[in-house]
């Protein structure tokens, strides 16, 4: 098996875009004299709206003790502009590979208002903001607030922080399985969906993706709230998606249980107890504006030391065992989305810039990677141990993933070729009136090259090729067995 590429699409970057502007951060010691809002807080109209782009994220507001519910992203499948690759990584013509997509108009049907979080910072001061955002279908676009209150509770700190001068940067949150107000976290719980490629292109699955948005300034003006100038930023899908599909190019049907993947640079909430966590900035996370968490484990052998030593794994079981794929080479209906963020492994190089030749697999430690591996892989009932399926991998690829892109990773059961390896004979074969083997005997001596090359062994007539036709013809044994020439066994 030879190192399957992955495909990769955008996924749409910005499904909502938000009507302001992004300037330059306010100026100030950031790290020292931080502090959390207080004080009351003021009810001021927020005139801000997002337009649907083409891919999902929201704005925000906070209120105490509030319900926070994320929305959650429709995610479908279609044909993508690219072919599946052979053996030999080259496209197979007409077979067109499988890529994510997410559904826009699905999402504004689902979602007519959303929950999201706004996170305020004008100088030192900064709040955290749960609030509502409403489609409006007459601009096409989700708007601050709901029909006749488009109010939102700003702590008093902030507006006087702001006055009439200074402008506050605020950062949109949204999406994620929850929101907790009291650690200032999102929570992203496990994404290891079993889909059937057929039905998802018509009935989509929902995906608790994470939106962030890059910052957008806003001033007050004439009492409001208002953007302080008038371009468009977007919210930003955080992590990337992963299809795994599957194809038979074996003699005989396949059955397995479902597959590991294995990943020094792929993170993501991998079982029920191990979830992802999206920290907003705030009085437990003031270090930074967005940090995630997500479940790792670091190898005590991992010789990397600029990245890739931690790696984690994503295990997912059918929901019946021994699913059945039909040889032939066609692609399974049955398939497997993951969610993960990138870690900090590096991506590959080209094999000139690290002195390696042609040879483009020779990759440092460090290097991003993806193993997919079956589970409980049989034909017949019996185990596969040609290739052996319990330590070989059905995909991989070198893997460094970008948030907001979908990847798509075919991972394939293959036949084996035979190899040379383990038929190459230490002897060779003569005809001296009959036909005689020779393995170097030499009083004993028979592993000691030395005694390979002498005189007298030298003598000995090697098989012509006109004699070696009767080997051909395998009629042909000596006491050591039936005789073949190279590449007949």
């Amino acid at each position: 098996m030879k190192l399957n590429l992955l495909t990769v699409t955008s996924l749409l970057c910005g499904l909502f875009l938000l009507g302001s502007c992004a300037k330059d951060e306010p100026q100030g010691n950031t790290k020292k004299e931080q502090s959390v809002a207080g004080g009351p807080l003021v009810s001021i109209d927020l005139n801000m709206d997002v337009a649907v782009a083409e891919f999902n994220e929201p704005e925000a507001k906070a209120q105490e003790g509030r319900a926070f519910t994320s929305p959650q992203t429709p995610v479908t499948v279609k044909e993508g502009a690219k072919e599946e690759l052979d053996d030999n990584l080259d496209p197979i013509s007409g077979k067109q590979q499988k890529i994510l997509s997410l559904l826009r108009d699905k999402f504004i049907e689902n979602n007519q208002t959303i929950d999201v979080v706004m996170h305020f910072e004008c100088g030192t001061k900064m709040a955290n903001v749960v609030t509502k955002m409403s489609y409006d279908n007459s601009i096409g676009r989700y708007r601050h607030g709901l029909v006749g209150d488009r109010n939102i509770n700003v702590p008093q700190e902030i507006l006087t922080e702001m006055g009439t001068t200074k402008t506050a940067k605020v950062t949109i949150y949204t999406g994620g399985s929850s929101y907790d107000a009291g650690s200032e976290r999102f929570t992203v719980d496990p994404v290891m969906k079993e889909v059937n490629l057929s039905s998802l292109a018509s009935t989509p699955i929902n995906i608790p993706v994470l939106y962030v948005s890059t910052g957008t300034e806003l001033k007050v003006e004439n009492g409001k709230l208002v953007p302080a100038l008038p371009s468009v930023d977007k919210l930003k899908p955080q992590g990337s998606l992963l299809l795994v599909t599957f194809r038979n190019n074996m003699d005989q049907d396949v059955t397995f249980d479902g597959i590991t993947a294995v990943s020094n640079n792929y993170f993501g909430p991998n079982d029920q107890s191990k979830k992802t966590f999206l920290k907003v900035k705030g009085s437990k996370n003031t270090a930074t504006e967005l940090m995630t968490e997500a479940p790792k484990y670091t190898s005590n052998y991992s010789t990397a030391v600029h990245g890739g030593k931690d790696f984690t794994y994503f295990a997912k079981d059918f929901s019946t065992p021994q699913f059945s794929i039909a040889k032939g080479g066609a692609r399974s209906d049955k398939a497997v989305v993951f969610w993960g963020i990138k870690g900090d492994a590096a991506a590959v190089s080209s094999p000139a810039a690290n002195g390696l030749g042609d040879n483009g697999y020779l990759v440092n430690p460090s290097t991003g990677l993806i193993h997919v591996y079956a589970q409980n892989a049989q034909i017949g009932g019996q185990a596969i141990t040609y290739p052996n399926y319990s330590v070989a991998p059905i995909g991989g690829a070198h893997f460094s993933p970008e948030s907001g892109k979908a990847y798509t990773l075919n991972c394939e059961f293959y036949t084996q070729p035979r190899q040379a390896l383990g038929y190459l004979d230490k002897g060779y074969l003569y005809k001296d009136g009959t036909w005689k083997h020779h393995d170097v005997d030499a009083g004993g001596q028979t592993n000691d090259p030395k005694y390979y090359n002498s005189p007298t062994l030298r003598n000995v007539p090697l098989v012509s090729s006109a004699k070696a036709s009767e080997v051909l013809a395998g009629n042909v044994t000596t006491s050591k067995g039936k005789m073949y020439v190279p590449n007949q066994a």
